[in-house]
């Protein structure tokens, strides 16, 4: 198996994650493959993804996300509204199973994106990176995050980066999402790092 689709198995085997990846997908409307994919891309060292390269990715992925994924699902949640009980549970069941099997090619999508490798990151610099991943690509979205988006994503990142400490996550999570249209997510200054450790 790809490493990329077992970190995403790794990370959804925990239901408090599985959880906050639901409520961002629900509320948000965002790919949880596209954003687990900008953390596994940090948590590797890989080098930090730029807004060009994110909707490059975003390219690729989305015709098989939007006719193929999405597409099941709905047929999915449509049939739940339409079919008798004893049908609707082998029909949900063929479906879900295609609409998981759809889910793991686009992880295999993604995991075949070609990234540059890092410069020895130290695990607060991966830390680093993947918040601003993330805030690259939920910048991407049309909606704003709340309060309970951004617990949802400190979850996550908590689970990613269990030697980062909460207060850690809160702080640099907040910086790092607030930072102004100006300001270069990938350029690492030695203030910001120091605020890690």
């Amino acid at each position: 198996m790809r490493p990329f689709c077992t970190f995403i198995e790794q990370i959804q085997a925990q239901p408090l994650v599985n959880n906050a990846l639901l409520s961002l997908q629900q509320r948000l409307q965002l790919n949880i493959n596209v954003l687990l994919f900008c953390c596994w891309v940090a948590e590797r060292g890989l080098k930090p993804l730029n807004k060009t390269e994110l909707r490059d990715i975003l390219l690729i992925i989305s015709p098989w996300h939007n006719q193929i994924v999405l597409a099941l699902k709905k047929l999915r949640k449509h049939l739940s509204q339409q079919v008798s009980k004893p049908t609707l549970y082998k029909i949900s069941k063929l479906i879900m199973a295609k609409e998981n099997a759809a889910n793991q090619i686009e992880q295999m999508i993604l995991s075949d994106i070609m990234l540059k490798p890092g410069a020895n990151r130290t695990p607060e610099q991966r830390f680093a990176d993947a918040c601003k991943n993330i805030t690259v690509y939920c910048k991407e979205l049309p909606n704003g995050m709340d309060q309970q988006d951004t617990e949802a994503i400190k979850q996550l990142l908590t689970t990613i980066f269990p030697h980062i400490d909460t207060e850690q996550i809160t702080a640099y999570w907040g910086k790092s999402f607030n930072k102004s249209k100006n300001y270069n997510p990938f350029l690492y200054t030695q203030t910001e790092l120091d605020d890690l450790i």
